[in-house]
């Protein structure tokens, strides 16, 4: 006998085409199926977003409406989305970059329960307007869960804390039977009670996995003359390592000039030249206002150039093999994204 539509692993398979679950991930996703809260701690690339996804999907195909995600970043939201229309999932967000008429037909959309996952920021989930929206669809019972991405947010002891992540208690209040998902990739023991506490999640199953990633490895060193480091850095460490991908080498905006007067664009430029002269194709590329990648093929003999600004989200970066940064992140989070 065949395993219902609504099955885990016929999503997991049929949806995402992965044969297998990963680390907790199968204990999660039937806990909130089963309409279960829970607390989800995973590294960047652990597979959180299955995470409530599957339930997602698995709630709707069983009649119980449409998941809300609340998530911080426009750009996480465009990047969630644009992955779940890619493997035919009905999602769309709500958020500054729609014109009014937009906004109003994603709302009808989601009554109409034509929506499987909603993203939406946190300041426009607690609107009376949006809480109008969902009163009107709890009462038919077609919220189906609500998932809180970087739930480290809400807590004043997290490096991102953000005032209106509190506000999100009253989903708990208003919708005391409908399951949520809190997830974040980084929350230490002190973090993870705040988030408890602040989201009123004391009955949730905490699900908190381990951040050794055995497929990363991480160098140090004080930065000297950084552009001639990172040309000694190649020359030295991986040409002739047989890798199978890319490496991307990263400025911020605040360290491109290097004191020379040269704009991110112009230094960049430069940037991609050295590159071209050590037998490394430089692909040129600018990431927004205060972030610029260039990523280079390993070992290329023709240039070619990137618009990051029309790929959202990370997922450009999937299958590097090489991530070289001339300022240290806050955190590592973000070394997952491209080493999957």
């Amino acid at each position: 006998m065949l395993p219902p539509p609504s099955a885990p692993q016929t999503i997991l398979h049929e949806v995402f085409g992965y044969g297998q679950f990963r680390g907790p991930q199968a204990a999660i996703v039937d806990h909130v199926i089963g309409g279960g809260d829970a607390l989800v701690l995973m590294p960047t690339g652990g597979g959180k977003s299955l995470c409530y996804q599957i339930p997602a999907i698995a709630r709707q195909r069983a009649g119980h409406g449409v998941a809300i995600v609340v998530s911080p970043l426009i750009a996480l939201m465009h990047d969630q989305v644009g992955a779940l229309h890619e493997a035919g999932v009905e999602a769309d967000f709500l958020n500054s970059t729609l014109t009014g008429e937009q906004a109003n037909a994603v709302e009808k959309r989601m009554l109409r329960g034509e929506i499987t996952l909603l993203y939406a920021a946190p300041e426009r989930v607690t609107t009376p307007r949006f809480l109008a929206l969902l009163d009107q669809m709890h009462e038919g019972g077609q919220v189906s869960l609500f998932a809180i991405d970087e739930a480290h947010c809400v807590s004043q002891w997290g490096h991102d804390f953000r005032p209106e992540y509190r506000a999100l208690t009253v989903l708990h209040e208003r919708y005391a039977g409908v399951p949520r998902v809190a997830l974040t990739a980084t929350a230490d023991a002190i973090t993870r009670a705040d988030i408890v506490e602040r989201l009123q999640l004391e009955q949730a199953r905490q699900f908190v996995s381990s951040f050794d990633r055995p497929n990363i490895s991480y160098s140090i060193v004080e930065k000297k003359e950084a552009t001639q480091q990172l040309l000694r850095f190649i020359q030295r460490d991986h040409v002739g390592l047989e890798l199978s991908g890319r490496g991307t080498f990263r400025v911020r905006s605040a360290d491109a000039s290097n004191g020379a007067g040269f704009d991110v664009r112009t230094q960049l430029r430069l940037f991609s030249h050295l590159l071209v002269g050590v037998r490394v194709d430089g692909l040129f590329a600018i990431g927004g206002l205060d972030q610029a990648f260039i990523t280079a093929s390993r070992l290329g003999d023709s240039a070619s150039f990137v618009d990051v600004t029309l790929l959202a989200g990370w997922r450009f970066m999937q299958g590097l093999d090489l991530v070289a940064s001339f300022t240290a992140p806050a955190y590592v989070q973000g070394t997952g994204y491209p080493l999957m």
